[in-house]
C-alpha cells in the first residue's frame, strides 16, 4: 500500500540530524514546497487582464480621472503623489495634459519618421503615371532614389495605382481588324450545328521570337485595356518547329 507523506515544515528539516537518508530528506523537501506553493495562478487564455498596474507602464483613464478629481479637490501633486503611490512625473505629467485628452485617453502618437519626404513620393508617383511599364530597378535608376520594391508598391496602392501583368493581344492593323471583326459579325448567330462543321486544328508549334518575358503595368483598374497599357504580339510566322 501506498503511505502518505506528512506535512513537513522549515523547523522539522531544520531539527533533523546529519545522519538523515539524503533520498528521503529530498521527499521531504519535494511535500513542502508542494504542499506550501504560493504562486499565484496562471490566467486562462483570453480572460480578462488584472487591473493592477505594471512597473514603468502608462496610467489607465481611470487612475487619470482620480488624480484629477484629486486636484480639482483642492489637493497638491505631493499630496496625491502620496495618497495614490504615483511618481511625481506620473501626477504632473497627467494634470498638465489634462486639457488635451479627451476622457482620460492617452494622446495619439506621431508614429515612425517618414522615410520619404512628401516630394521624393511625388516624384515616384509621377514616374509611375509617366513609364507605367518601367521595372522597379529602371524607377530608381530614373528618379534617383533608393525606395525598395515594397515602398514603391505601397506608396502606389495609397493612391489607386495597382500592379498587374499586361494584358496580351494581337499586333493588328486597322485593315486586318476590320476584316476580323467582319468575320465575326458575320457568324455571330451560328448554331451549335453549323459550328460543328468546322473542323479546328490542335497542332502545336515553337516558334522563334515568343514566350519572350511578360511586362508589368502600373495603372487604374480603367487603364488596363488601353492601348498603350496593352502588349501586343505579331501575328505573322517565323521560324518554328511543329511538335
Amino acid at each position: 500500500m501506498l503511505k502518505t507523506l506528512s506535512v513537513v515544515t522549515v523547523s522539522d528539516i531544520k531539527s533533523e540530524p546529519k545522519s538523515i537518508n539524503p533520498r528521503f530528506f529530498a521527499i521531504r523537501v519535494l511535500t513542502l514546497l508542494l504542499l506550501h506553493n504560493k504562486m499565484p495562478p496562471q490566467r486562462r487564455p483570453l480572460a480578462p487582464i488584472s487591473g493592477n498596474r505594471l512597473h514603468n507602464h502608462e496610467l489607465s483613464p481611470y487612475e487619470r480621472g482620480r488624480i484629477i478629481g484629486a486636484k480639482i479637490a483642492g489637493m497638491t501633486p505631493r499630496q496625491i503623489e502620496l495618497t495614490m503611490k504615483h511618481s511625481r512625473g506620473a501626477v504632473r505629467g497627467t494634470i498638465a495634459l489634462e486639457i488635451l485628452r479627451t476622457n482620460g485617453n492617452s494622446l495619439p502618437r506621431p508614429g515612425r519618421p517618414k522615410l520619404y519626404h512628401p516630394r521624393d513620393q511625388r516624384a515616384m508617383l509621377r514616374n509611375i503615371r509617366s513609364y507605367p511599364k518601367l521595372t522597379f530597378q529602371q524607377r530608381r535608376e530614373d528618379t534617383g532614389l533608393t525606395m525598395s520594391n515594397t515602398y514603391i508598391k505601397k506608396i502606389a496602392s495609397e493612391n489607386g495605382l495597382h500592379h498587374w501583368r499586361a494584358k496580351k493581344r494581337p499586333e493588328l492593323t486597322a485593315k486586318v481588324a476590320a476584316l476580323r471583326l467582319a468575320w465575326c459579325l458575320a457568324r455571330k448567330d451560328w448554331t451549335v450545328e453549323q459550328w460543328k462543321k468546322i473542323m479546328w486544328s490542335d497542332e502545336c508549334s515553337a516558334e522563334r521570337g515568343k514566350g519572350k518575358k511578360r511586362s508589368w503595368i502600373w495603372g487604374t483598374p480603367h487603364d488596363k485595356w488601353k492601348p498603350e497599357f496593352v502588349e501586343t504580339y505579331k501575328k505573322g510566322k517565323d521560324l518554328r518547329v511543329m511538335v
